[in-house]
């Protein structure tokens, strides 16, 4: 005879459990290609650092490098640090999604265009067909 161990079921949860569970717990990339990541980030710390060395270089052949301090190197290398982006919970990206969406349909609204700096007044996709 086979003798069940006592263990504790979970509870059945209800669809709205569920999808709080979910926005909680899910979460997002902000990335287009998020597999890429492993090939494209060793590349794009070799770069800021190949920037970072080219420019410390520059710096030391202008100037006296007697008049350069610890200090004043150190303020030269790590100006612009490597960042990754981070993931987002599913509830983020939504409401990300959703204040973007907004964002263009008021300035739609109000005649002007949300990447008009960005696009330097080319015509967008939908203005092409």
């Amino acid at each position: 005879m086979f003798f069940l161990e006592q263990t504790t079921l979970s509870k059945q949860k209800s669809p709205q459990l569920k999808k709080q569970d979910s926005y909680d717990k899910d979460h997002r990339t902000r990335m287009e290609n998020p597999h890429a990541f492993r090939k494209n980030w060793p590349k794009k710390k070799a770069r800021a650092n190949r920037r970072d060395r080219v420019a410390l270089r520059s710096e030391l052949a202008s100037g006296n490098a007697e008049d350069l301090t610890p200090n004043a190197v150190a303020k030269l290398r790590n100006k612009n640090p490597v960042v990754k982006n981070g993931v987002s919970t599913l509830r983020v990206s939504i409401r990300t999604k959703v204040k973007n969406r907004l964002q263009r349909l008021l300035a739609k609204a109000k005649g002007a265009s949300p990447n008009k700096d960005l696009m330097n007044d080319a015509p967008r996709g939908r203005e092409l067909i």
